[in-house]
């Protein structure tokens, strides 16, 4: 199998931002690609945050010293405004 034939990961390159296509499965999940695994150093058991940024989910790494505690609804209020 070629460097791109994997039918669930592609490159492609809009508003010259290069990146990879992924795709959702039936339980909502993607993969982040092995590319960008080893170039982060995600390891199994890491954290990460997704956020809504206009038209984008933008997902970065959990740092420790940034985590504020919020009530239990709070991602539930948010996501229904």
């Amino acid at each position: 199998m070629g460097k791109w034939e994997n039918p669930t990961v592609s490159p492609y390159a809009i508003g010259g931002k290069m990146g990879e296509v992924v795709e959702v499965d039936s339980k909502g999940r993607i993969v982040i690609p092995i590319s960008i695994r080893n170039k982060l150093a995600l390891k199994e058991g890491d954290q990460l945050v997704a956020e809504i940024r206009s038209d984008e989910i933008v997902i970065y790494r959990v740092l420790e010293e940034n985590v504020l505690p919020i009530k239990s609804n709070g991602l539930k209020d948010f996501l229904s405004e």
